[in-house]
């Protein structure tokens, strides 16, 4: 994998549970890993739902393999200041990279 078109940086969070002050449940999401990544938008639509438009963009987010790194769709992914649900993470060549595709969340 080509470090040139690596240029974007990408936060990958984790959902925490942590205790407010009184002792009740938080749940925040917590970046564990910043990397750098090669951003393809690949679609996006607007549809009306419950006299409501709702979009949703489609991005696919590669970035180099790492061993230490354990990520799931039950991360997500900050880019731009937008965050991304994943819907699925695919290896590319022998550990070469991941492709990640996500959405965009409204």
């Amino acid at each position: 994998m080509r470090a040139g078109k690596l240029s974007r940086r990408v936060a990958i969070q984790s959902l925490t549970e942590t205790l407010d002050e009184y002792g009740e449940p938080i749940k925040e999401w917590a970046t564990v890993y910043t990397v750098y990544a090669q951003v393809l938008p690949m679609r996006g639509e607007e549809r009306a739902s419950n006299q409501q438009l709702v979009s949703r963009a489609d991005t696919k987010f590669r970035i180099r393999y790492n061993s230490d790194m354990t990520i799931t769709e039950k991360h997500r992914l900050v880019y731009d200041g937008d965050n991304y649900d994943i819907t699925a993470i695919l290896e590319i060549g022998r550990k070469e990279g991941w492709e990640i595709l996500a959405h965009k969340v409204e």
